[in-house]
């Protein structure tokens, strides 16, 4: 499958995307820079688009057109309000679609996605909470019943310091959204895949430690869910990467038992009747994990580890949450459904 590197402006995105898809098997055609100046490129990215060209073996196609004529999917990963116009253009050229997460920030960019969906083209984004080692042993554990029928979850979600960012970075501009959509994303698809969707949320956040105006850093959220059940939802983004803490926290509490896990252990413990049992994790790849389920999509009609449905759901999430942070009422709906 060919596939096009869309978007430099990023500080993370870019590398990974050119690691992980030739690790599953991608014919990289290249790159486009979407004609960001080379200042934004570099204060985002860390270097220029010529520099990751030949970091990554890759040569630099002229426009988005230029990708999508070469490409039978991309892999977005620019501006947060940039991203709805390049996945709907590549959508309606037919292509695939993987978009770095939280896709977007607002609900009608979401929306505008939404309705350019149907075709033949996959869509889905990335990285998930669902394809973690952590995530993806809770659940296949709440599948097999083990925990009776579930009662409610918590996760939390911690990683990443405002302050380690480069100066110049868009990330700091709160109109690209915060860390309610950027981490959010994470706790909201972890709860959304155990618990199902997520109508309501009562959401907090702020601003502790960050240097930058306007990003909160310390974000707490209740979801009510279709179900009827509620989860609750933990982010801090005030984390050093040296404190040797894990990337996410996780509980399920159900009608026979607690399955948990607390980092940076390597394991799951279940408590029930039986006692305490510690279960092993797998160590693996969250995002080469995703994009190789988005390639067999592409290949197969298969789903995607995200559907495009659940991913607009989760994206519109980080929107609620951030919504009901500033609002009087501390709720907002979740525009979104999938």
């Amino acid at each position: 499958m060919k596939v096009a590197i869309v978007g430099l402006d990023s500080t993370y995105w870019p590398h990974a995307f050119a690691r992980q898809l030739r690790a599953v098997g991608a014919e990289l055609v290249g790159f486009t820079d979407l004609s960001v100046d080379r200042t934004g490129v570099q204060a985002n990215l860390g270097m220029t688009a010529e520099e990751y060209g030949v970091r990554h073996d890759l040569r630099r196609l002229p426009d988005l057109d230029a990708a999508l004529g070469e490409a039978d999917g991309i892999a977005v990963c620019t501006r947060n309000t940039v991203m709805h116009r390049v996945i709907v253009s590549a959508l309606r050229a037919g292509r695939h679609v993987f978009a770095a997460k939280p896709v977007a920030v607002r609900t009608d960019h979401l929306q505008a996605i939404r309705d350019h969906l149907g075709g033949a083209a996959r869509f889905t984004a990335g990285q998930t909470a669902r394809s973690h080692p952590v995530i993806r042993s809770v659940l296949q554990l709440v599948r097999e019943g083990t925990v009776g029928e579930v009662h409610t979850v918590r996760v939390m979600h911690q990683h990443g310091r405002y302050r380690d960012w480069a100066a110049g970075t868009w990330y700091a501009d709160p109109g690209e959204g915060n860390a309610c959509h950027w981490l959010g994303w994470y706790a909201l698809d972890a709860v959304v895949a155990l618990l199902g969707p997520v109508e309501e949320v009562w959401g907090f956040a702020q601003q502790r430690a960050n240097p930058f105006p306007g990003q909160p850093d310390h974000l707490k959220a209740v979801a009510h869910h279709r179900s009827g059940k509620l989860s609750t939802l933990e982010i801090y983004c005030d984390v050093g990467s040296h404190w040797g803490l894990g990337f996410i926290e996780c509980e399920v509490v159900g009608t026979e038992g607690v399955v948990r896990y607390v980092g940076p252990q390597h394991f799951v413990s279940v408590h029930d009747a039986r006692g305490v049992r510690r279960l092993p994790l797998e160590q693996d790849d969250t995002l080469t994990r995703d994009l190789a389920a988005w390639m067999r999509a592409c290949q197969t009609g298969a789903e995607p580890a995200l559907p495009a449905g659940e991913a607009l759901h989760v994206a519109a999430g980080g929107c609620a949450w951030a919504e009901a942070s500033q609002a009087e009422a501390r709720r907002a709906r979740v525009a979104i459904q999938p």
